[in-house]
Order: structure tokens, then C-alpha cells, then sequence
């Protein structure tokens, strides 16, 4: 039978160290999407990926540079990145949360997930 919707806590998912000042908890992963919650104290290098990436920041202040330009986003800010387009986070306020959803799935963020759905 096909499941007809999960509700949960996103702040009563795992949280794992991605690396020094980067954490994150998987929320929800499918063959389509996946979702992250990331807590950033430290800055995110320059890097760009494959997958659309769009979110919500939910708490904090940073700045967000998305190819040539920089926006300065805090609480309630949603932004969205193109697929191999190159980003950076510079956070101003500590933590940042910024809830993310990928399409399709980041494979290197696949390990944080122990099934096909949510934890």
C-alpha cells in the first residue's frame, strides 16, 4: 500500500557532522528529491553541483553568493540555485539554518540516509 504522507519534528532527525561547522540532519529522501536541515557556524567554500537546490533559511544571517551576485539573507529567505551554477555561504549571524531540498538527490549526502524515505 502506498504511504499517504509522513508529519514529523525535522529538529528530532539525527544530526551528523559534515565538517567542522557544518552539520546537517536528513529529513526526507526519494528517487526525485531529497531534503536536509544544515546548521552552518563556519563559512561554505565556493563548490557547485549538479542538482537544483532551493531553500529556506530559518534562522540566522549570511550571505549567499549565487554565480556573480551576493544577497544577504536571513529568517524566512527563500532562495533557489540553478543546477551547476557556483555558490558559497558566508555566515553573519551563527547558527544558520537553511532547510534544502535537491533535485535530484546530492549522492554524496546519500550516506546520511539509512532508507528511501524518511528516517
Amino acid at each position: 500500500m502506498k504511504a499517504l504522507g509522513e508529519l514529523f519534528n525535522i529538529f528530532n532527525k539525527p544530526e551528523y557532522v559534515v565538517r567542522p561547522g557544518i552539520r546537517l540532519r536528513p529529513i526526507y529522501y526519494t528517487d526525485v528529491f531529497m531534503v536536509i536541515l544544515f546548521v552552518i557556524e563556519d563559512e561554505v567554500p565556493l563548490h557547485r553541483h549538479l542538482s537544483i537546490q532551493f531553500g529556506l533559511i530559518l534562522d540566522g544571517e549570511a550571505i549567499f553568493k549565487i554565480g556573480d551576485r551576493e544577497f544577504k539573507v536571513s529568517g524566512n529567505t527563500f532562495y533557489y540555485i540553478p543546477s551547476n551554477v557556483e555558490h558559497s555561504v558566508k555566515v553573519l549571524k551563527k547558527p544558520l539554518y537553511a532547510l534544502d531540498f535537491f533535485i535530484p538527490p546530492r549522492e554524496d549526502y546519500m550516506k546520511y540516509f539509512k532508507n528511501r524515505s524518511s528516517l
